[in-house]
């Protein structure tokens, strides 16, 4: 299956993105402020959502895939 570009949605806002990418150009894509926010991707069930790094590590994206910040002091998932 070749790589494209993928429709995924960053803090509840429709962006295209190449597939795959890297975390800091979602962080970029988004206008995430990395120095006070994380970017997490929405993980279904009772999964931890999975935080996002901001440098060059590989993201593979599926259509629809949801991402959201959060301040860097909370942590989204965890009870």
């Amino acid at each position: 299956m070749s790589k494209g570009t993928v429709k995924i949605h960053i803090d509840k806002e429709l962006y295209e993105s190449p597939d795959p990418t890297i975390g800091a150009a979602l962080y970029v894509l988004g206008n995430v402020n990395a120095s006070t926010y994380d970017l997490w991707k929405t993980v279904p069930g009772k999964e931890d959502d999975e935080l996002i790094p901001n440098d060059t590590t590989s993201i593979d994206l599926k259509n629809g895939d949801h991402f959201y910040s959060a301040q860097k002091n909370l942590n989204p998932g965890h009870e």
